[in-house]
């Protein structure tokens, strides 16, 4: 019951605290009662509701809750006009493994959809008041049958400034995190391309945090629907790696889906030999293109201070 009521709590913390929105608000936007997924059925106690900005979440406390809560935050928004509430209960169906192994889960949509959809015209016009951060100077196109006659027919235009430095601050990484991080990425996922985990390594190494990262990778071809037996396995390898400081390895993942794969049958697929290659042979970069971090620390220090910086929400 302690352990219950201690969820319970740190859920309005993180409802009031997202939403920025004070403690008699986050009181009347308590999640409800809700039917659970068809994948957790009885086996948990669901929730669901809409935070202060718009976005839909559910939330699946397990009859037998392991003391642990898995927050879980979606790649991108949807496509329709708005959040969809649906999303989070299907993402919840979808990664019922981590109710069947014992954790807690709350999980949300993003408070608007469509971005996904006019990106270009979105952040230019909508996000930043018809500023342009992006530049083609200096890019060579190629691929047409008269890439000469393509380059010169090809309209430059330059970024400005501080448009290009309000979406870096809002966007980029500068590898400066400290808990241990623990990736999973299908080597031939269609969706977000596995050379993207290298990025992500350099950028860590860049920030000199990469000593708290381990990545492993599957040889499937799936972008968000993995073996459970994987999942269920990396997040104990997680778990184990948070709870006693001892750092997994690839190769010490790999060997312990095997248990896991016992109770759910759907295969280990690691490789741990792999290693992505750069970003940059899979994207051609953009002049300056090659440095990672893309924000450094300083960076996002001194932008910090800069009254109205970023994205407004």
């Amino acid at each position: 019951m302690r352990r219950g009521v201690a969820l319970a709590a740190g859920i309005a913390g993180v409802v009031g605290s997202l939403s920025g929105v004070s403690a008699a608000q986050a009181t009347q936007l308590r999640p409800g009662p809700a039917v659970c997924p068809a994948g957790v059925g009885s086996k948990a106690t669901c929730y669901t509701g809409q935070d202060a900005n718009g976005a839909y979440y559910a939330i699946a406390v397990p009859e037998h809750w392991n003391g642990s809560l898995v927050v879980h935050a979606h790649g991108g928004p949807d496509l329709g006009e708005g959040s969809d509430p649906e999303r989070s209960i299907d993402d919840l169906d979808r990664w019922s493994v981590m109710v069947d192994e014992g954790y807690a889960w709350a999980g949300s949509s993003y408070r608007r959809g469509r971005f996904s959809v006019f990106t270009f015209r979105d952040i230019v016009h909508n996000r930043l008041g018809d500023r342009n951060p992006f530049s083609n100077k200096g890019v060579r196109y190629s691929g047409s049958h008269d890439d000469k006659a393509l380059d010169a027919g090809v309209e430059r235009f330059s970024a400005d400034p501080d448009a290009r430095r309000d979406l870096s601050y809002d966007s980029d990484l500068t590898g400066r995190v400290s808990m241990p991080v623990l990736t999973m990425h299908a080597i031939d996922d269609p969706t977000a391309f596995i050379e993207h985990e290298a990025a992500y390594r350099a950028s860590r190494e860049g920030a000199h945090r990469e000593s708290n990262l381990v990545q492993t990778f599957t040889g499937e071809s799936e972008h968000s629907a993995l073996s459970d037996s994987e999942y269920a396995n990396s997040i104990a390898a997680l778990a184990g790696w948070v709870r006693t400081g001892r750092r997994p390895t690839p190769q010490s993942v790999a060997s312990s889906c095997a248990s896991f794969d016992r109770t759910y049958g759907t295969g280990c697929f690691y490789d741990s030999d792999f290693r992505p290659s750069r970003y940059a042979s899979r994207v051609l970069p953009r002049p300056g293109g090659l440095s990672w971090p893309a924000m450094t620390v300083s960076q996002e220090e001194a932008w910090s201070r800069i009254n109205g910086v970023g994205i407004a929400p």
